[in-house]
């Protein structure tokens, strides 16, 4: 890590989000190594050179916590200009700010850099994300600017020295986030600093201090200054990272939850209703009744290996029930499916998150009980799965995300159901589920809400199965006609077409045709009586 390599931890763990495993592990593993290398280098110029150099902030934050760090920042007294005197390869980001990128090594595709930012102190925020002005000055001052104590802490990588002018290395130790200063200034000068907070709480399970809690809840309705962009990194960030649940659960309590997520907003008033003893939604498959599923595939979930973000969505729940004894919130039964994901991706926990939002938007018209929230024990959501697609769309597009996000993210909510009972649909509705590309994603999505309604597991045991029998020319087999087919036995283009194709379709993966002839015979019997007219 350094010349004194004793100094601070050095472990293996990523402090990021990563789940990569075998090569993609080692790759990484060299590429952090290169990282710090290259980081230390340009420290050691800056010092040979005459100037004050440390790494600064997030990096040195991860090294106290036990983490490798992806990135390096370095903190210096040398200006921007002489900083580029000093670096051969070098890119302005901010000179204005004090900002210049030194850029390393190639490893594996991959350049790395380091940015190097002059010691600076800054004039006030009128946009709410930049500095009106700078002034350039020394290592207390640049301490004092920065957002929280955590990540205002300096280290010196050739003497293992941590300077710490802010009390950072203290809440660290103590798992505690306190804005550095006061707390309204801070957010005020950058209001993405509201919603940053509660991801750094989630990811680093730390405790939010109580002004700065305060601070948050008393701007939360100003986040939406900020751009969706910059709201949206941050929250595939916090998503996807194991403590999701604790960050869900922080945006909800802080009221960030409303402002960033409107559609989610009554999720914590709507009380599901209490499960009679021994219902199930689904039907047993005839290979579960013959005895052909284990205990272990179809209805216990003991043996099963628990992820860290469902037991915190149990520790975060514990004890704050708002739906009464025997009963749960729609917003606490979806923060036990997004716990109950294992290493999600965006739109997976994006669609865990929104799975059940159309069941809050139709309560919102059924009645109020006494508690003032929705009370909807005798609601069946009909096609509430519809509805929390098309508000899956309003959220993404509201918050920019790229359109592959969203799109995922909707099918994923849009189908949620569609394989409670898979065997009892037919083979032209199942295959193309099974075909479909996110179909591992699907069913991770319905194995969570399964577990967290405890309720069987018998329909993803039925689909891996078919999985695992049914392969790919099965599964999607080439289509048998086209539309040049159409056209030779004497049909015009049209609206037709696509009913006719799909009928073909549906009987070929019914197993009823198998072969080119067999689908334009069954077409010549069924032309007659269907012809269109004129």
């Amino acid at each position: 890590m350094s010349d004194n390599p004793s100094a601070l931890p050095n472990s293996t763990r990523s402090s990021g989000n990563d789940t990569r495993g075998g090569a993609d592990e080692r790759v990484s593993s060299q590429r952090d190594e290169q990282a710090r290398q290259f980081a230390l280098q340009v420290v050691r110029r800056l010092r040979e050179a005459g100037y004050e150099a440390y790494w600064a902030g997030g990096c040195v934050r991860d090294y106290l916590l036990g983490l490798t760090p992806h990135d390096y920042d370095v903190a210096t007294s040398a200006r921007p200009e002489e900083v580029q005197r000093l670096f051969r390869r070098t890119v302005t980001v901010g000179a204005s700010f004090g900002v210049v990128e030194v850029l390393g090594p190639r490893v594996d595709g991959e350049t790395i850099s380091v940015q190097v930012a002059t010691f600076r102190s800054e004039g006030p925020y009128s946009d709410g994300r930049h500095p009106d002005s700078v002034i350039f000055t020394n290592a207390v001052q640049d301490a004092q600017r920065r957002d929280f104590t955590i990540n205002g802490l300096f280290y010196d990588p050739l003497t293992g020295q941590v300077l710490d002018y802010v009390g950072g290395k203290q809440d660290l130790q103590a798992r505690i986030l306190r804005a550095i200063g006061n707390p309204r200034e801070r957010f005020q000068e950058d209001k993405l600093r509201i919603l940053r907070a509660v991801r750094l709480a989630a990811q680093f399970n730390l405790t939010i201090e109580g002004e700065t809690a305060e601070a948050i809840r008393a701007m939360a309705d100003q986040i939406t200054v900020v751009s969706a962009e910059r709201i949206a990194e941050e929250l595939r960030r916090l998503l996807t990272g194991a403590g999701r649940v604790r960050g869900l659960e922080l945006l909800h309590e802080l009221g960030l939850l409303s402002p960033i997520f409107p559609e989610l907003a009554d999720m914590p008033k709507v009380i599901l209703p209490q499960p009679i003893a021994g219902q199930s939604r689904v039907d047993h498959p005839p290979e579960a009744q013959a005895g052909s599923l284990s205990q272990d595939e179809s209805t216990s979930q003991t043996t099963l290996a628990i992820p860290a973000a469902a037991e915190q969505a149990e520790k975060t729940l514990e004890g704050k029930c708002d739906a009464g004894p025997g009963s749960q919130t729609l917003w606490e039964h979806t923060l036990r499916v997004v716990g109950w994901l294992r290493e999600p991706g965006f739109p997976l926990s994006l669609a865990a998150l929104f799975h059940d939002a159309g069941k809050a938007k139709m309560a919102s018209s059924s009645l109020v009980d006494m508690s003032g929230k929705h009370s909807v024990q005798n609601s069946a959501f009909p096609e509430h799965e519809k509805i929390g697609a098309e508000l899956v769309e309003h959220a993404g597009r509201r918050l920019r995300l790229a359109n592959a996000e969203w799109q995922r993210a909707a099918w994923l909510v849009a189908h949620h159901h569609a394989l409670d009972a898979p065997w009892n649909l037919p083979m032209h509705v199942l295959k193309p589920l099974l075909a479909h590309p996110a179909i591992h994603e699907l069913l991770e999505l319905i194995r969570a809400n399964l577990l967290a309604h405890n309720r069987s597991l018998q329909p993803i045991a039925f689909c891996e199965t078919k999985l695992q029998e049914w392969p790919r020319e099965v599964l999607d087999p080439p289509p048998l006609v086209s539309g040049d087919d159409l056209i030779a036995l004497g049909l015009k283009p049209g609206p037709i077409f696509k009913q006719l194709l799909q009928h073909v379709r549906e009987a070929q993966l019914d197993g009823i045709i198998a072969s080119r002839e067999e689908a334009l015979e069954m077409l010549r019997q069924w032309l007659p009586q269907n012809r269109p007219s004129g």
